[in-house]
């Protein structure tokens, strides 16, 4: 349960140090269930692990995470495209992060998860990941309604597949429109 906070919790593992790092996981589909007052989730894998348990998290996210789901409120499931998968190497520690947030003054008691669809780890894939675009240089003065801010996309010379996006905003956002040349997607 929780009140009016703003926080963020994390749900972590240390990994297991006696897995067999040659073996592999494939995710094929990453599903959401967001319970009530989760504003948003990330699934990522930790580079170093994270103490058991729940706990708060004072970040939103650390550059020792690799995201593997990031998902608002009602954001649909994730599946790749036939035959591609995210590859995981047995027993890497997980987190999931959870946003979580309670317009009312009442107590909120509820359930979060990511089901996560493996394929045959031994059958040929494409590797599949994730690519973030951040802007936190946008200025918005204050008491403006309407105010329109944008940010372009340099992939860094590399040719990417994009299958899915998301794009994300808090509080006052009311809006995203994604591009690409000019279509919206």
């Amino acid at each position: 349960a929780f009140g009016l906070e703003d926080p963020y919790h994390l749900a972590g593992n240390p990994g297991d140090a006696d897995a067999h790092p040659d073996r592999i996981a494939v995710v094929e589909e990453l599903a959401p269930t967001y319970g009530n007052g989760t504003h948003h989730i990330i699934l990522a894998q930790s580079l170093v692990g994270e103490p058991e348990g729940f706990a708060e998290c004072d970040v939103l996210f650390k550059n020792t995470w690799i995201p593997m789901f990031l998902g608002g409120k009602g954001t649909s499931p994730v599946k790749f495209p036939a035959g591609a998968g995210y590859k995981i190497p047995r027993g890497t520690p997980l987190v999931m992060q959870l946003h979580l947030q309670n317009p009312n003054d009442v107590p909120v008691t509820d359930t979060a998860s990511v089901a996560i669809k493996l394929l045959d780890p031994t059958a040929p894939f494409t590797p599949a990941g994730i690519f973030g675009l951040d802007n936190r240089a946008i200025k918005i003065p204050a008491l403006t309604s309407g105010h329109v801010t944008e940010m372009t996309c340099d992939s860094h010379g590399k040719t990417l597949d994009v299958f899915s996006t998301l794009a994300h905003m808090h509080k006052l956002g009311r809006h995203v429109r994604v591009t690409r040349n000019s279509d919206v997607i």
